[in-house]
């Protein structure tokens, strides 16, 4: 009996042996237990889904998806405070729909530590040997990062040729937020390109760096006259001048009455 006990108090004292043996249990690891509300109250986890099925207006980013990138992060810097991201893979192999929120947290954020391990781990629920990696599946990644001005992360993901698909939103969407160091990386690195939103949102929003990149370097995209009329009539006075100067057309009576406001 002695000997049986000893034994058994080894086996409980082993981590590695405990954890072969806590592979084949139900239930949760207790750090994971605070992630739970995020699929039961799941209308992040639907929100989330659904923008990686349909491309959603540029307006859909601050309205809908960006409100739910803040509520995550509140949720997931206190627990990598305290952990790093030496649980994550551990986190998204147990619960499997934490692996959306914790790629778009990371891809928004910035964190480029925890999207490596994702991007260099085949998904638990795949055959062993597979090249994937525990981001595939998920397009718009590149996109969430050049939203928030993420440059590393963006040429992470640029770096990893099974993960770095993108669409004009991109481009569209740093220009519009006045990131001009990713819209540089964007025009010089990738095939994309943008859309007539990108000078559009920079002119509208002010932003003189990035109307002043796009117009020597994409000028063959177009400059909207709406783009002139945006400008001044949120009284953005140095994009005016540089759209006058270089003989933009859009001074129309509108602009004038709009600035005149």
């Amino acid at each position: 009996m002695t000997r049986t006990c000893d034994l058994g108090d080894a086996v409980l004292r082993n981590m590695e042996l405990l954890g072969g043996i806590f592979e084949f249990q139900d239930g949760l690891y207790e750090d994971a237990l605070g992630f739970q509300h995020l699929h039961t109250a799941s209308d992040e986890y639907k929100t989330l889904t659904r923008y990686h099925l349909i491309r959603e207006s540029h307006t859909h980013y601050d309205t809908s998806l960006v409100p739910i990138f803040e509520h995550l992060d509140e949720v997931l810097s206190p627990w990598y405070a305290v952990h790093g991201s030496s649980r994550v893979l551990r986190l998204v192999q147990s619960m499997e729909y934490m692996r959306l929120m914790v790629l778009v947290h990371a891809a928004y954020f910035g964190l480029t530590d925890v999207m490596s391990l994702l991007l260099h781990h085949p998904p638990f629920h795949q055959s062993k040997g597979s090249t994937s990696s525990s981001c595939q599946g998920f397009p718009h990644l590149i996109d969430l990062a050049a939203l928030n001005g993420q440059l590393r992360m963006l040429e992470l993901l640029h770096s990893n040729p099974t993960n770095s698909t993108a669409t004009t939103d991109a481009m569209d969407l740093a220009a519009r937020k006045g990131h001009v160091s990713v819209v540089r990386f964007l025009h010089f690195h990738r095939s994309e390109g943008c859309s007539h939103f990108a000078m559009l949102h920079a002119a509208t929003n002010g932003h003189l760096n990035v109307v002043q990149f796009l117009y020597q370097f994409r000028h063959h995209d177009g400059v909207p006259a709406a783009a002139f009329v945006s400008a001044a009539a949120n009284g953005h006075l140095e994009v005016v001048r540089f759209f006058h100067t270089n003989d933009v057309h859009g001074c129309t009576t509108r602009a004038m009455d709009l600035a005149a406001r």
